[in-house]
Parts: C-alpha cells; sequence; structure tokens
C-alpha cells in the first residue's frame, strides 16, 4: 500500500485530480480509494444558529478538523484494517452519515490541508507520494471556490467573497501554501477553456503521479529512496500570482509575511518586478 497527498488551495482543482488518479489507477488494475479531508471536519455545536456559526466561524484552519481521528484511520488502513469515516455535510455543518473504507493499493487523501495535514501528522513509516495543486492566477481559485459554495453549499456570493478576504486568503498562505515545499509533484493547473482543456491539465498530472508512485514503491523494493527533487520557490509562485491578479498594494510590488513555512526563509518577502518581467509574466492573461 501507498498513500498519495494531493493538497493545494480551496477551488484549486484537487478533487478533480484525485478523480483523474482514480480513475486511472483502476483502468490499470489497481485498487485504489479517495479520503476526503472535508469529511473530517467538526459539527456545527447543536442549538447554535448555521447563519451565525458561519458567520464567526474560522472554517481555514487545521484546528476545525479531527485530524488525530483521521491520523488513526490513516494508520488502521495500513495495517490492513477497514474503518468507518464520517460523511460531512457543508450545507448543514453537520454528519449525515458513516462511510467503511477498505484497505487499497493506494488511498488517495485530498484536501486543502492535506499538506499540512502530512508535515504534522504523518508517521514516517507510512509510504507516500506527495502532490501539491496550484495555479497560475490566484483569482482563478478566488473565482471556481465562490462558484461552488454557490452551487454546492448553498453560499451567497458576498458571503463567500467576505469569507475569502477575512479567512480563505490568509489561511492559504499560512497553511496551504506554506506546506507545499518538498511535495514530490507541483501541479500548476492553468485555467483552460473548456472541459477538454482542463481534462487534459489533470490527466497529465494524474499521470505524472503514477510514475512517482511507482518509483517510490521500486525504491523500497530495493531499499533505497531518491533524493528529493528541488522544490519551486513558493515565494516567487505567489509574488507572480499576485501580480497577474492584479492585487498588488503598489505597482509590481509584493510583500508577503511569512513565519518559518518557506524552507529557511522566515520574516518579510519583497519582490519587485522590473517593467519587462511584469509584462512578460501577465502578457498570456491580458485579453
Amino acid at each position: 500500500m501507498i498513500f498519495v497527498v494531493i493538497g493545494g488551495a480551496s477551488g484549486s482543482g484537487k478533487t478533480g485530480l484525485s478523480q483523474h488518479l482514480l480513475t486511472k489507477l483502476k483502468q490499470a488494475g489497481t485498487s485504489a480509494q479517495i479520503l476526503n479531508m472535508d469529511d473530517y471536519y467538526r459539527e456545527i455545536p447543536v442549538g447554535v444558529d448555521i447563519a451565525e456559526f458561519r458567520k464567526k466561524t474560522n472554517f481555514d484552519t487545521p484546528d476545525m478538523l479531527h485530524l488525530d481521528l483521521l491520523k488513526q484511520h490513516i494508520v488502521a488502513l495500513h495495517e490492513g484494517l477497514s474503518i468507518t469515516k464520517p460523511i460531512f455535510d457543508f450545507k448543514t455543518n453537520k454528519r449525515i452519515g458513516e462511510e467503511t473504507v477498505h484497505p487499497s493499493d493506494v488511498i488517495i487523501l485530498e484536501g486543502i490541508f492535506a499538506q499540512y495535514f502530512y508535515k504534522h501528522y504523518w508517521s514516517s513509516e507510512l509510504p507516500v507520494v506527495t502532490a501539491n495543486v496550484a495555479t497560475d492566477n490566484y483569482l482563478d481559485i478566488i473565482e471556481r471556490r465562490i462558484k461552488r459554495d454557490m452551487k454546492e453549499r448553498e453560499r451567497k456570493r458576498e458571503e463567500s467573497t467576505a469569507q475569502e478576504q477575512k479567512n480563505v486568503g490568509p489561511g492559504f498562505l499560512k497553511y496551504t501554501a506554506s506546506s507545499s515545499m518538498g511535495a514530490d509533484v507541483f501541479v500548476i493547473n492553468e485555467n483552460r477553456d473548456g472541459a477538454d482543456g482542463q481534462n487534459l491539465i489533470l490527466d497529465a498530472a494524474a499521470d505524472e503521479i503514477i510514475v512517482e508512485v511507482e518509483q517510490k514503491l521500486a525504491a523500497q523494493q530495493v531499499g533505497s529512496l531518491e533524493d528529493k527533487k528541488p522544490s519551486p520557490n513558493a515565494q516567487e509562485l505567489i509574488a507572480k500570482s499576485h501580480l497577474i491578479a492584479g492585487t498588488l498594494f503598489q505597482p509590481r510590488r509584493f510583500e508577503g509575511h511569512f513565519s518559518g513555512v518557506f524552507g529557511d526563509f522566515k520574516g518579510k518577502y519583497v519582490r519587485e518586478f522590473s517593467v519587462r518581467e511584469a509584462e512578460e509574466i501577465t502578457a498570456p492573461f491580458k485579453p
């Protein structure tokens, strides 16, 4: 058995990638299942009004999930035991049932805090491939998430927008982006027109993960592990994303405060783009 941990921002395409990976694995005769971290969210307290709960609660922190329970389930699956996991409904913020998950050749764990969970809760003896899904334009993620929340979670646009500004964006930088360094596979989920274009990206990413899985399993059999691939510069990726999105506080300048989470980097990260750099980076996204 091997685990595939897929993390990334809310709305980045983690679930789509997980489904593509699951389909490809099953087509190849490999048993696989998905564990969605969203099902481990904590329920709304009894007697609390749901509108007030959503308004006052920050869902974009790992403290909102039962991560200890998730760790127990991960270990149990690795030991060959079946688990009974909760099923969480975001429309009601309650559990609506349970589901039995059996051990498989590959267990796919996906969620916005998947990389955070891996770095803080993972047992070293558990074989794993880690993947992070990002985008070349953070505005794409915001719009995807808002549309998803409106359709699947019965949220209003203004409610989702306010949540993005107050909790989702800061939570992404603090927990999700900060945990992406060192992933085995780094996927840039570009915004493509139509389902076919998006499927091409996700198919290619799923193929890359499968290759990584095969290499990890082969390395285990011979008792050696290859050195990790060089990680992308996460600060630079975030700075470019904000430049493209047009969210810089000053023209061609990005400032981000990071607390020892991007490798050895700690403190204020400042990136100033020249006029030429800015034009080259933003040119593909201009109408």
